[in-house]
C-alpha cells in the first residue's frame, strides 16, 4: 500500500533558498569572471548591486512569512469544517524555532466528501505532544477546492 498524499499547507521555503543561494552563486561567478578578464570593478556599481540583492532577499523572506499567515487565515475563513482522526505521528527530525516538526497521518472527514487519508506536517509545541495518541480527533479546516490544503487544531 502506498503512502497517503502529503498536504500542501505550510510555508514553502524552497523559493527563498533558491533566491538566496542563486544570488550568492551568481555573485561569485561574476566576481571570478571579472577577475579572470582583468575588468576593473566600479565600486559604486558593486555597492548598488549588493544592496539590490539584499533588498530582494529580505523582501522574499518577508513575502514567504506573510504568505503562510494569509493562507492560514483564508482557510480559517472560507474552509469547510471537519474532523481529523490521528492514525500515526512521527518526528521528521526538522525543527522550526527549536520546536519539532511532526508528520501526522490523518483520516479526514468533511461534509460532502468521502473520508480520505493524508500525511500532514505540523510544528508542534511541547504542550501539545500529549494529544498525539492514535485515535485522537481534532478540528480541521479543509479548502473547498483542494482537499490537500488543510489546517488541524491540535
Amino acid at each position: 500500500m502506498s503512502d497517503p498524499p502529503l498536504t500542501k499547507s505550510g510555508t514553502q521555503l524552497r523559493p527563498v533558498f533558491l533566491v538566496a543561494f542563486g544570488g550568492i552563486a551568481l555573485g561569485l561567478v561574476t566576481a571570478r569572471l571579472l577577475d579572470a578578464f582583468h575588468v576593473p570593478v566600479v565600486k559604486p556599481a558593486l555597492v548598488v548591486a549588493v544592496l539590490g540583492y539584499v533588498v530582494v532577499l529580505v523582501g522574499t523572506f518577508l513575502f514567504a512569512a506573510t504568505a503562510s499567515s494569509r493562507a492560514r487565515q483564508r482557510l480559517e475563513q472560507t474552509g469547510v469544517s471537519g474532523r481529523a482522526r490521528l492514525v500515526s505521528a512521527r518526528q521528521t527530525g526538522a525543527r522550526v524555532n527549536n520546536l519539532p516538526v511532526v508528520e501526522l497521518t490523518l483520516d479526514v472527514e468533511v461534509p460532502g466528501r468521502p473520508p480520505y487519508r493524508v500525511r500532514h506536517q505540523e510544528v508542534l509545541g511541547l504542550e501539545s505532544a500529549h494529544k498525539l495518541a492514535p485515535g485522537a480527533s481534532f478540528d480541521a479546516r479543509v479548502d473547498r477546492a483542494d482537499p490537500l490544503i488543510l489546517s488541524v487544531q491540535i
